[in-house]
C-alpha cells in the first residue's frame, strides 16, 4: 500500500533528519529509486543516493527536531498526495512551522521516483493541531510523561483506570512490560493491540491542570 509507504517515509524523515541521528546512506534504497527527481517550491533537480545523502546531511546539521502532522493522505495508482503541518526546531531553540503539500510518485518496487513539495511558512507560527504528541515516556505507577508539538508538557495518570474493574481494553496494560511499550503513532500515545489515548482530550486537561487523570 503506497499510502503506508509514504507515511513510513515521513516518519523516517522525522527520526533521521536531525543533527543527532545516525543517518546512513544505505537506508536510502529502502525509500528512493537509484535516480529520482526532487521539486521543492518550483526548484527542480535530479538526485541520486550520493547527492541526496549529501543534501540531507547539510539539511539536518542545525536541526534539533523535525515533526510532521498528517492532515490528508490520498493514494491514486502510483502517486500519493499528502497535506501536512511541519515544525523544525533548530539547535539554537528557534522554531519554524510550515504548511506542506507533498506529492510522491513510486515505481513498481515501491521506491520514490518523484518528490514534489510546496511548503509555506506559517505567519502566526502556530500549528493547526496543537495536540499532536511529540514525546511520550512511561513512568512508574502507570503514568506517562508527555509533550505536545506546541510545547505543552505534563503527566498522564492511568493507574486508577488500569487497575479498575471497568478498565476494558486498558486492562492489558496492567502488565508493566506491555505498558512500557507505549510509543507514538500519528501523534497519539499507542500500545500493541490498537490501544491508544485521545490526544485532544489529553492536551485540553494537561493545558489546564498539568495532569490528566483517567478513572
Amino acid at each position: 500500500m503506497l499510502a503506508k509507504k509514504a507515511q513510513t517515509l515521513i516518519e523516517w524523515n522525522d527520526k533521521n533528519l536531525i543533527h543527532s541521528a545516525d543517518l546512513k546512506k544505505s537506508d536510502l534504497p529502502r525509500f528512493f529509486a537509484e535516480k529520482f527527481k526532487v521539486v521543492a517550491n518550483g526548484v527542480e533537480y535530479e538526485a541520486d543516493y550520493e547527492s541526496y545523502f549529501e543534501f540531507l546531511n547539510k539539511f539536518r546539521s542545525h536541526i534539533q527536531s523535525l515533526t510532521h502532522i498528517f492532515h490528508e493522505l490520498i493514494e491514486n495508482q502510483d502517486y500519493v498526495a499528502l497535506g501536512m503541518d511541519a515544525q523544525i526546531v533548530r539547535i539554537d531553540g528557534s522554531k519554524e512551522n510550515f504548511a506542506v503539500n507533498l506529492i510522491l510518485k513510486f515505481n513498481d518496487q515501491g521506491q520514490v521516483t518523484l518528490w514534489r513539495e510546496v511548503y509555506v511558512l506559517r505567519q502566526n507560527q502556530n500549528y493547526a493541531i496543537p495536540w499532536h504528541l511529540t514525546k511520550v515516556t512511561p513512568l512508574e505507577h502507570y503514568k506517562l510523561d508527555v509533550e505536545f508539538v506546541d510545547g505543552t508538557r505534563g503527566i498522564v495518570d492511568m493507574e486508577q483506570l488500569i487497575l479498575s474493574a471497568t478498565a476494558g481494553v486498558f486492562s492489558a496494560l496492567k502488565n508493566v512490560d506491555v505498558f512500557n511499550q507505549v510509543h507514538l503513532e500519528h501523534g497519539a500515545a499507542t500500545w500493541p493491540g490498537e490501544i491508544d489515548l485521545a490526544p485532544d482530550a489529553m492536551h485540553e486537561a494537561i493545558k489546564k491542570d498539568g495532569v490528566w487523570i483517567l478513572k
